[in-house]
Formats: C-alpha cells, structure tokens, sequence
C-alpha cells in the first residue's frame, strides 16, 4: 500500500473495534509496521489523539446534556466503523477541495504587466465614445486651476506648441485604479486630447523606452515619459500635424 493512502487510513487515531475487520486498514497497520518512517509518524498521530483524548475526558459533561439529546429524539447509534467511515468519507471531499482549489490557482493565468500600450488602446476607446468634461473653458489655466483644486493634480509639463493652443476642457478618468488626467484642446479645427498620469503608479517595465508615435484606428498617438509623469496625446487629426504640436 502507498504511504500516503496508509496515512489517511491510520490519522484518525488506534484501532477501535471493527478496524481490524477492515482490509484495507489491517494493510495499513501492516505497512506502519513494516515501513520505520510510517511507524513513528503512526505513533506520534496517535500519542496526539490520546493527549486530545485526556484533556477532553477532563472536561465535565452537563447534568441535563442527556436530558436535552433524549429530548432532541436523536440517539446515534453508528458504530465506531462507521464513525471511522464517516470521518474518512469528509476527509476525502475536503482533500478533493483543496485540490480543486490548488488546481484552479495553478491553472490560472499569470495576468502579465498592463503596459503603455494597454493605456493607449483603452484611451482611444474612451476617446471613440460619449463622455463628459467637468469643466469647459478655452484658457489653459483655468483648465488647470481646476484640476488642481479638485483633483491636486499640479505636477506635470504641457509642451509648449499644445499650451499654445485654444482649450475645450478637463476632467480626470480613473483607469485600472490609475489616476489620469484629460485636457483637451483644439488645433486647426480638430480635437487633440492631452492625458498625464503619475509615472510613480507604474513599473518601469510598463513604460514606453522613449518617445513613440503610433496610429490607433483613426487616432494618431503619441507617448513619452519623463521623470513625473507619463503622457499620452491623440487625436484625429494627422500625424505630422499631432508631431507639430510636440
């Protein structure tokens, strides 16, 4: 018999009566008597079943406990076996949980870094459907005056041929619990859309390795980092008009 299988017959304590009627139990108690290992591992679990045992014994029962268990109408009259059934029969559906559990973490995915690209993708749908600004005004600085007020958010740089540019609107967008923050502006009769998000909620290896553009269905992007903060423009418009303003 394998160890393992002996183990899980022989934890539930001595032998009782019945036990040495069961095959598969007196193979256990033969395979503890032969394997050294098994044998002390078998003693030791039934040293502790003996001590658990002394202090339960300890314990006093209730005058009126047999009172109540009459008066319940329920009197159990299993035999030790198959107490010793029972027992073994939970302890299987618990092992078989624990190892649906294990199987199931295992078999989970790694879920992998998110990635700029990830950002990219998600603000462009964002961009494609309706959405609201908090604030609209065609000054910069009001734009920004409220992201600070009610955001703090104040620690970022706009490039200076975009800060030029006539202002829509602001608001923030919180993205896989990521705060980022949406300027839009308008440029020769198209929308451009400005985001930042702090770069100190990013891991280095998410982040894009320098200055890149990329088109994004209809929308021409770009991104960069520097030391604050990570940044994202898009719009409809060309590529070489977005590169101007950058």
């Amino acid at each position: 018999m394998d160890p393992q299988r002996a183990k899980f017959l022989l934890q539930g304590g001595p032998p009782r009566a019945g036990d040495r009627e069961d095959p598969a139990f007196v193979e256990a108690l033969a395979e503890a008597e032969a394997d050294p290992a098994l044998g002390d591992w078998t003693r030791r679990q039934q040293h502790l079943t003996d001590a658990l045992a002394g202090k339960l014994n300890e314990i006093a029962v209730p005058a009126y406990l047999k009172n109540h268990l009459l008066a319940g109408g329920f009197v159990s009259q299993r035999t030790h076996r198959f107490r010793r059934r029972s027992w073994l029969a939970a302890a299987a559906s618990l092992a078989i949980l624990v190892g649906l559990a294990t199987w199931q973490w295992i078999s989970t995915p790694v879920v992998q870094p998110i990635g700029f690209a990830a950002l990219r993708a998600d603000l462009c749908d964002f961009l494609a459907g309706d959405f609201q600004l908090e604030v609209q005004s065609p000054l910069l600085e009001r734009l920004q005056e409220h992201l600070g007020a009610e955001h703090q958010f104040t620690n970022y740089a706009v490039p200076a041929a975009l800060a030029g540019q006539r202002g829509v609107g602001c608001r923030m967008i919180d993205w896989q619990g990521r705060q980022v923050a949406l300027i839009c502006f308008t440029s020769n009769g198209q929308l451009v859309h400005f985001f930042i998000t702090p770069r100190s909620t990013w891991p280095d290896e998410e982040l894009p390795l320098a200055y890149t553009h990329e088109q994004v269905e209809e929308w021409a992007t770009a991104g960069w980092v520097d030391d604050l903060n990570v940044y994202l423009v898009a719009t409809r418009g060309t590529p070489d008009m977005l590169a101007s303003l950058l």
